[in-house]
């Protein structure tokens, strides 16, 4: 008899717990942000003009708007403080190679996630994540590495 009262209190606080948070959902827990993880499955090379840059507040990331091959393209770089701290360029009507990973942001915008970004015709070139696609900014090793000049061939 006990353990069918337990059953039956447990079974009743499970619903009323449960009609609180589809009545009230600022009671429910909020959702997790999903951060998207890079793809290699998804990988792209674009080439594109540079037309806007800004920092995206719900992935704390620096972000260039890019024009490649008739499309708007949001491209994600690397958290605010990396990018200061390597005086990274935004060169505003630049042309920029970027070898990245889709997908696509809340708002429906076709994104990248940026292996490395290469400033043309300067050949200087912009690595944001190693050979296993991990962001370099997270590893603790020299970041002094991540800005190099490649061959313009390349």
């Amino acid at each position: 008899m006990r353990h069918v009262r337990h059953l039956v209190f447990g079974t009743i606080s499970f619903v009323v717990l449960s009609l609180q948070a589809v009545t009230f959902p600022s009671l429910a827990p909020a959702a997790p942000e999903i951060i998207p993880q890079y793809d290699e499955n998804t990988e792209i090379v674009l080439l594109g003009e540079v037309i806007g840059s800004d920092v995206d507040s719900d992935l704390n990331l620096r972000y260039l708007d890019i024009n490649a091959s008739r499309r708007r393209y949001r491209v994600f770089l690397a958290p605010e403080w990396f990018i200061v701290k390597h005086h990274v360029p935004c060169i505003l009507g630049g042309i920029v190679e970027v070898v990245g990973s889709k997908f696509y942001c809340n708002e429906g915008t076709l994104s990248i996630l940026a292996k490395h970004i290469r400033y043309l015709p300067s050949g200087k070139t912009l690595v944001l994540r190693d050979a296993a696609s991990r962001p370099i900014w997270r590893q603790g090793h020299d970041w002094g590495t991540c800005i190099r000049y490649l061959p313009k061939s390349q």
